[in-house]
């Protein structure tokens, strides 16, 4: 009872609204995305369809997947909109393997631009993890 009053005193009415703002906004920028995507390989989907499948992928990622969700994305791509939106399988796998790639790439990138930001220099990353490393090695001898 305690924590539900926590909660909604917390969730006021300009917050709600700028969350539901930001939700549709990443739901947006997903759809644009995947427009962008098809549209470079001459694929039109119109963007109503985009935006739902974009609600739908986005709502499959909270089912457990391996780490980097390296097969769930093509999984859900194909799922989507080889049988959703009948797309072929070809079109789809590729373009599935390419967002997955690129949506790597970004994620790289934008952690290192935050890395070097904040200061850190790969050397003492790497020199940390190497004693760290040897530290386990020694602990775990017999």
């Amino acid at each position: 009872m305690g924590s539900e009053m926590c909660i909604r005193d917390r969730l006021n009415g300009a917050l709600f609204i700028k969350i539901t703002f930001l939700t549709l906004l990443v739901i947006c920028v997903d759809a644009v995305a995947y427009f962008l995507f098809f549209y470079s390989i001459n694929v039109r989907i119109d963007f109503v369809q985009l935006v739902i499948v974009a609600i739908l992928m986005n709502l499959l990622y909270f089912v457990p997947s391996p780490p980097g969700s390296i097969g769930s994305t093509e999984w859900y791509f194909i799922l989507l909109f080889q049988f959703g939106l009948k797309i072929p399988r070809d079109i789809v796998s590729s373009t599935a393997i390419l967002v997955h790639f690129i949506s790597s790439v970004l994620i790289v990138l934008i952690g290192l631009v935050c890395t070097s930001t904040l200061g850190v220099k790969f050397s003492q990353v790497f020199k940390k993890a190497q004693k760290e490393e040897y530290e386990i090695n020694n602990n775990f001898k017999l």
